[in-house]
């Protein structure tokens, strides 16, 4: 068993030298779930937090390891964290287009609008939470160009 951390320490080990070469970085947060125990082991490289919404308690928590991006510096270890998932968990992955995207009085859609909207549409599938999610984006927007990419994966525990 290569462990979360083990894997993003070896992805850095791996492509420190191109990345610092070519002056890119790369952040990922990277889970594995075992379905038989309902166990997600999870590590993070400098990405934003995913969202855990809990069933039985009802909210929203952040998921957080630590790590730095990938291509800052070589020999970085990476925390690996473990959380037992529970039926009716829902795992929210996102990228910051999403938390960051502006409307026209130039505020922020934020964590406090993503996990509300995770929270109402709990009972959903994936793909409707993601849909719904979308489309309160647009709706926050309006006119307002996105400036960032806005990407989810969606995984709910049943």
């Amino acid at each position: 068993y290569s462990g979360t951390g083990d894997v993003l320490a070896s992805l850095n080990r791996n492509l420190h030298d191109d990345l610092d070469q070519a002056g890119l970085l790369i952040t990922l947060f990277y889970v594995k779930y075992d379905a038989i125990n309902r166990i997600l082991f999870y590590s993070n490289a400098g990405h934003v937090q995913p969202l855990l919404f809990r069933q039985s308690e009802a909210a929203c928590r952040k998921l957080d390891a630590e790590g730095l991006i990938i291509g800052v510096r070589k020999g970085e270890v990476y925390e690996e964290k473990r959380i037992q998932m529970q039926e009716g968990d829902i795992l929210l992955l996102y990228t910051d287009g999403i938390t960051e995207a502006l409307n026209s009085a130039g505020e922020q859609f934020g964590i406090a609008r993503l996990c509300y909207s995770l929270s109402a549409r709990h009972s959903e599938s994936p793909q409707s939470i993601i849909d719904a999610i979308n489309m309160e984006v647009a709706a926050f927007t309006g006119s307002t160009a996105m400036e960032d990419d806005v990407t989810m994966i969606v995984m709910k525990v049943v």
